[in-house]
């Protein structure tokens, strides 16, 4: 905020929620995705390219609100355009980093039983 000039006001703090919003919903799609395909490259799959278009968009619209002359709103342009920009490069950098750390594939998973559980002392296994 100090490196763009600007202070928080009752309306930025108002709209930071919808930032948070955004930016989680783009790490649910891609972490969901990255478990249906964990080898795959995030930014190469319809998901990818629809969080990346989707971020862009936002940021289009966001960044419409630069050429007001109020300034209040020329802010509020200002930080969710920067906001939801960090976020897309979170969710693109960040993220498949700490996927690789922490992987979510099937060998994360605890390994399940592939025997039958016996049966319990006392039940007969005949109808």
């Amino acid at each position: 905020m100090a490196l763009c000039g600007l202070q928080f006001n009752m309306a930025n703090l108002i709209i930071l929620p919808l930032f948070l919003g955004i930016a989680v919903d783009s790490g649910i799609h891609l972490v969901h995705r990255a478990q249906e395909a964990p080898t795959a490259a995030l930014l190469g799959h319809s998901t990818g390219k629809a969080v990346l278009l989707s971020s862009l968009t936002t940021m289009v619209g966001f960044g419409s609100l630069l050429v007001a002359r109020h300034t209040g709103i020329f802010s509020l342009g200002l930080l969710l355009t920067l906001a939801v920009g960090s976020s897309l490069v979170a969710a693109f950098v960040v993220l498949p980093l700490l996927l690789e750390l922490f992987p979510l594939g099937p060998s994360a998973r605890p390994p399940q039983r592939l025997t039958p559980s016996p049966a319990p002392p006392g039940a007969s296994s005949t109808p």
